[in-house]
């Protein structure tokens, strides 16, 4: 209060006004093994479409996690996808070095020149095998369309084409144009093959007949992708202009080679027009359109590792005169292409199979810091003890704002999903019981049977990423602390038959070691049975809902709770916190995610020592909704002459 010396009205403002806002709890997350993609970087993907583009098609060791991601992307569109790093990875480069690795865009950056060097001129974006069927190519001013030195001479019903004068590995690439007119008639013809300076090869022979065999004729060969631009490449309209710096402009095409990311070999995947070899050139937007710094930023590819040269593309690739690309614009050109740059990567391979258990581990110590990443779901795909154990105890117990979805490794011999059924129990039971006791795990009954749409055949599947994602469901139809199973709500997409099917005897053993079931429902498909968590003592945290209840809860509002950090302890500031959360929980009341609550953070719970401890104690109690796991329907026959209210026990 102010010290008031004469009369007057004077107003004090009090701020009651804060609020808990409802986390979103239906954030997904998988780390797994795929065949495309950046490795030990959680990435974002909201649609089975970007998780294709952005981590490749599966095959048979990668679909167990593949398949449950795009499982998960059935209920939700929100899932953090991290790809495990396998032990002989390495990245398809430009030199053919099987040892060159880079893993992500954060590793890359912090790469040296001279490392990036070992790669040649490009290497893939990702690591991984997919990136050999990737090739680049260049064309400038010259190669364009560039006339040839000296002659050519055809000879009818024949694919050679010999020179006299010529320099075709100067001058000529695979995948050129050959064009000439051979007695008034005009050809265009691609190069297949180039043997030495004299000697070509084309793609289709040379008709039959005296008329169409000639020598002495003069050749023009055209970029292969010529026809895919509208423009001759020049000199950029900004700066090279601006200081004379003349032919710096270049065209270039990233191309599917081989056919493994289209499904068609020679598909264009990206096309950069107008690109400069100058270090500083500017775009008409005024940013920076050096060819290496467009590549690096722009495309899903490719990585620019090294200036083109000489030394990394082969000898004679540049004009003797003028700037070497990579250097900055001055009143001189810079060299021009004597061929077209086309380079095709290789060595590039992920081994899937190749992974160990510390891989899995490295990926989840990633997403493990919740100041970084929010995750509320995650689920582990194909994965044994070892790695789940990692997951509950050194993830979702130390986030505490996470569940952990596990379904079963399926051993060696198969038993899990091929053995007979009491086979399969026992080893549903022995891989639950060496699991973790928590309220942060569910597990299910191992796998269900698939279309692979990419493959055109059936596979087995964890169900874990259905689970996880029937929990997503849920926040998107009813609430957090609503259970996921059931009639109403757990229906699992996609899913043809499971693995183990177990009948009431069966279910309950299974329910006993805490391993929820996905069952055949005759007319209704396929439906989770289950809401239990992996905490084997008696607890109302042994719930999905009631667990999640209180990640919500918990989560909300220690969010709301930040703002009070550096306040001082008072009364007025204890009750400022008070009449801040009880309004979100009676909203949460109010929709049946809990019955009665009580928020104390009177002098009982700050204490004159905690309050000189600068510490602010607030005591929430919740009584939490359980749901309903067992209905018993109890009927009896009365006699006509009986009346009801005569028979003990009914009113």
């Amino acid at each position: 209060m102010g010290f008031y010396v004469s009369p007057s009205v004077n107003v004090i403002e009090r701020d009651f006004s804060g609020i808990v806002r409802g986390v979103a709890n239906s954030a997904g997350a998988i780390v797994g093994v795929f065949n495309w993609g950046p490795v030990n970087f959680p990435y974002q993907i909201s649609h089975e479409e970007e998780l294709v583009s952005i981590f490749g098609k599966p095959d048979s060791d990668t679909a167990p996690w593949f398949l449950s991601a795009s499982s998960y992307l059935a209920y939700s569109n929100n899932l953090l996808v991290t790809r495990v790093k396998t032990t002989a990875m390495n990245t398809a480069n430009a030199l053919g070095d099987t040892s060159f690795l880079i893993e992500n865009d954060e590793l890359f950056t912090q790469t040296s020149a001279v490392d990036l060097a070992a790669a040649g001129t490009f290497a893939a974006r990702y690591p991984g095998s997919i990136g050999n069927s990737i090739a680049i190519s260049m064309a400038d001013y010259n190669t364009w369309t560039k006339t040839l030195t000296g002659t050519i001479a055809t000879t009818a019903n024949s694919a050679a084409i010999v020179g006299t004068g010529t320099a075709f590995l100067k001058e000529v690439t695979i995948g050129d144009t050959l064009k000439y007119t051979v007695n008034s008639t005009d050809f265009s013809v691609e190069v297949t093959e180039i043997t030495d300076d004299t000697h070509l090869t084309l793609a289709t022979a040379m008709p039959t007949g005296v008329a169409h065999t000639a020598s002495g004729v003069s050749a023009v060969a055209d970029w292969k992708y010529k026809a895919d631009f509208n423009y001759r490449p020049d000199t950029t309209t900004n700066q090279a202009l601006l200081n004379s710096a003349g032919k710096d402009e270049m065209h270039v095409v990233i191309v599917d080679a081989g056919g493994i990311i289209t499904g068609t070999a020679g598909t264009i995947l990206e096309k950069f027009v107008g690109v400069s070899k100058a270090l500083n050139a500017k775009n008409n937007e005024g940013t920076n359109n050096y060819y290496l710094t467009v590549l690096n930023k722009s495309s899903a590819y490719v990585y620019a590792t090294d200036v083109i040269d000489d030394s990394n593309v082969g000898t004679d690739l540049l004009a003797a005169t003028g700037n070497d690309p990579g250097v900055n614009l001055s009143s001189t050109a810079f060299k021009l292409l004597n061929r077209n740059c086309t380079v095709r990567l290789s060595a590039g391979d992920a081994d899937s199979d190749t992974y160990t258990n510390a891989s899995f581990q490295n990926a989840l110590d990633i997403i493990a810091d919740d100041t970084l990443y929010d995750i509320s779901l995650l689920f582990c795909g194909k994965t044994n003890t070892t790695v789940a154990n990692y997951a509950i105890n050194s993830v979702a117990a130390i986030r505490k704002d996470c569940l952990v979805f596990i379904s079963p490794q399926d051993v060696s011999d198969g038993t899990v999903i091929n053995g007979s059924t009491s086979i399969q129990i026992d080893k549903l039971v022995a891989f639950s019981d060496a699991l973790t006791s928590s309220s942060y795990a569910v597990k299910d009954n191992g796998y269900k049977y698939m279309y692979d749409r990419y493959n055109d055949i059936y596979r087995w599947v964890p169900l874990c990423g259905d689970i996880a994602g029937k929990c997503a469901h849920v926040d998107n139809v009813a609430d957090a602390w609503v259970s996921p199973a059931g009639h109403n709500r757990g229906q699992i997409k996609n899913c043809l038959k499971v693995a183990v099917n177990p009948n009431k005897t069966q279910r309950d053993t299974l329910y006993k070691s805490n391993i929820n079931f996905v069952i055949s429902m005759k007319g209704e498909g396929f439906l989770l049975y289950g809401d239990k968590t992996g905490l084997t003592r008696p607890s109302a945290f042994d719930r999905i809902n009631v667990r999640r209840l209180f990640i919500v809860l918990e989560k909300s509002i220690a969010n709301a709770a930040k703002f009070m950090l550096f306040e001082n302890n008072t009364v007025f500031t204890r009750q400022q916190f008070k009449a801040m959360v009880e309004p979100f929980l009676r909203d949460v009341q109010g929709r049946s995610g809990l019955t009665e609550f009580r928020v104390i953070v009177d002098e009982t719970v700050n204490t004159p020592q905690v309050i000189a401890s600068n510490t602010f104690k607030a005591r929430i109690l919740i009584k939490p909704v359980y749901s309903i796991n067992f209905i018993e329907l109890e009927f009896g026959a009365v006699g006509a002459t009986v009346e009801f209210n005569e028979i003990a026990g009914i009113s």
